[in-house]
């Protein structure tokens, strides 16, 4: 992946630091779009590469200690896309790396995304059995063809269940194992609304990797700037 910083040269109005809930502790923050270019075969697999964005946060603290991440809040989606109507879709995805359940079979480090159902609005990965549509309801669980195999084997899976993180999901499609030239190495896809729900109330700054697509590949980011730092 080769990213073209874009820097917002302003600091971020307060109401958006409290927004994104950074803590008292930071002076401010920067937000950077970054460019998410997938060159040769890395990930070009994906038909509008060249249209998906990553978002990039710099942060400096009162010590004088800055960082840099690509995990963003996760208030941060909705926040622009009530500022930026030439953004075709977003997408927040969290990882995560834990045991799954399914009757006597226990598989350890099973690595997990948690996802937008607009996810396979941006990134492609071809549909075997079931309805992906269901990712934008609680409760439910995608599986990757291998995956899957080490569960149930050959036997038809939609409709089963299997325990994550001590919730219990129902199966509700079966996808395609993504490649090995790729920026996301996953087992399993869940809806980010559990993920957010488990630490509603007691977190308010929730990192999330915030994708975003745009109708078109824009000349510049001076006016995704602009709306990003008012």
């Amino acid at each position: 992946m080769n990213s073209l910083l874009r820097r917002v040269n302003k600091s971020i109005k307060a109401n958006f630091v409290s927004i994104l809930g950074l803590g008292i502790a930071m002076t401010f923050a920067i937000l950077t779009i970054t460019y998410t270019i997938f060159e040769l075969s890395y990930d070009h697999y994906h038909e509008d590469s060249e249209l998906i964005y990553i978002v990039k946060s710099e942060i400096k603290f009162e010590s004088g200690r800055q960082t840099q991440s690509f995990h963003t809040s996760h208030l941060l989606k909705p926040y622009i896309s009530n500022r930026i109507s030439y953004i075709e879709s977003g997408c927040r995805i969290r990882e995560e790396t834990d045991i799954v359940h399914s009757d006597e079979i226990k598989i350890n480090n099973t690595e997990a995304i948690y996802a937008d159902p607009e996810f396979f609005k941006i990134f492609e990965h071809k549909i075997l059995h079931g309805n992906t549509e269901r990712l934008k309801e609680p409760g439910y669980v995608i599986l990757t063809q291998s995956f899957k195999e080490k569960l149930f084997g050959d036997n038809y899976s939609v409709g089963k269940t299997i325990e994550f993180r001590n919730n219990v999901y129902s199966v509700c499609g079966i996808i395609k194992d993504p490649p090995e030239n790729t920026n996301f190495k996953f087992d399993l896809i869940l809806p980010l609304r559990d993920y957010i729900k488990e630490y509603e109330g007691y977190q308010n700054f929730t990192p999330v990797k915030t994708f975003l697509k745009f109708h078109r590949k824009p000349e510049d980011l001076s006016r995704t700037e602009e709306l990003l730092g008012s």
